[in-house]
């Protein structure tokens, strides 16, 4: 989402943090995370954010005050 959004990799994280914790959105529900085996045998977690999430971000950034309008 940084590269997306053209913003550095804390920036989303604050934003991230900041809408599970006001509860606005449920980590559960927006951002699954995988579990996948990588060619030397270690197990590696990704989480993947659904378009729900990716638009909330979206448009904290694009606000001046970080809220949803």
């Amino acid at each position: 989402m940084s590269k997306m959004f053209g913003v550095g990799v804390p920036a989303i994280n604050k934003k991230l943090k900041k809408t599970f914790n006001n509860g606005e959105l449920d980590e559960k529900l927006v951002s699954p995370i995988l579990t996948y085996r990588v060619t030397d045998g270690k197990l590696c977690r990704t989480a993947y954010y659904n378009l729900q999430m990716i638009i909330k971000i979206g448009t904290m950034l694009k606000s001046a005050d970080g809220e949803f309008p």
